[in-house]
């Protein structure tokens, strides 16, 4: 096993949808969960959903008035309804756990492990009436962030009461904060529906919350970071077997 996850081509999968895509989707989950069940975590697993139909697709779109990009589409109906990453956590007095917590202490990181969903058709397709509520309280208040609550759709719900929201008027994943911390709010992830997976396999599977205020993420870019100090240190705590 790799102690680096292979690197995949981002330009190439930022708008592709294909097998080719998805395969090196499930490579780098695989990466994630062999190397840290290496370390001595219970080995996780990869769990997908069943495909949505294009019926399905076509009922949301009408029913919310919003069209979603081809490529989260092809994703849904050729490849998985869902996707989640399960890395189970070791007993709470285990050396993995202490190993664990002397890296949290030395790095403000993103948090890792349990169950992280890395998009859900099913929740998006039950949450989103309630996220446009949420939309429509705060669409009033914040000029500054121009239309985006009139043209998002949440992909993953945060249970800190976050969003990963979709972008339908750019194909952008933007970050939403329930409680309209403008240090977070509307600031972009990725470029696109598998850009976004894409960034997130390649990080090891993080969760996706506070994600624009720690360091998985480039202020430069606005975007998820593909190359920095932190992501190389982070990928070698995975990847390492002590």
């Amino acid at each position: 096993m790799s102690a680096r996850p292979p690197r995949p081509n981002f330009d190439k999968h930022a708008m592709d949808a294909s097998s080719l895509t998805t395969d090196v989707w499930t490579h780098l989950w695989k990466w994630a969960i062999d190397s840290i069940a290496a370390k001595g975590w219970p080995r996780g697993e990869i769990v997908l959903g069943e495909r949505i139909t294009s019926a399905e697709i076509a009922e949301y779109e009408e029913a919310f008035e919003r069209d979603l990009p081809a490529n989260l589409k092809t994703v849904l109906t050729d490849f998985a309804g869902e996707a989640v990453v399960r890395f189970p956590y070791p007993d709470e007095d285990s050396s993995q756990i202490n190993d664990w917590e002397q890296m949290q202490s030395n790095e403000t990181i993103p948090l890792f492990g349990g169950d992280t969903t890395v998009w859900s058709f099913p929740a998006m397709r039950d949450e989103t009436e309630a996220f446009f509520d949420y939309c429509e309280c705060y669409d009033e208040e914040e000029d500054e962030l121009g239309d985006i609550f009139k043209t998002t759709v949440p992909i993953v719900v945060i249970d800190n009461g976050d969003f990963v929201a979709l972008d339908t008027s750019t194909g952008n994943i933007v970050y939403l904060a329930e409680a309209l911390d403008l240090t977070m709010m509307g600031r972009r992830l990725a470029i696109s529906f598998t850009d976004y997976v894409t960034r997130m396999a390649w990080a090891g599977s993080p969760w996706p919350d506070f994600l624009p205020v720690n360091k998985l993420y480039d202020h430069e870019s606005q975007l998820v970071a593909t190359d920095s100090e932190f992501l190389d240190r982070w990928h070698g705590w995975l990847g390492s077997q002590e």
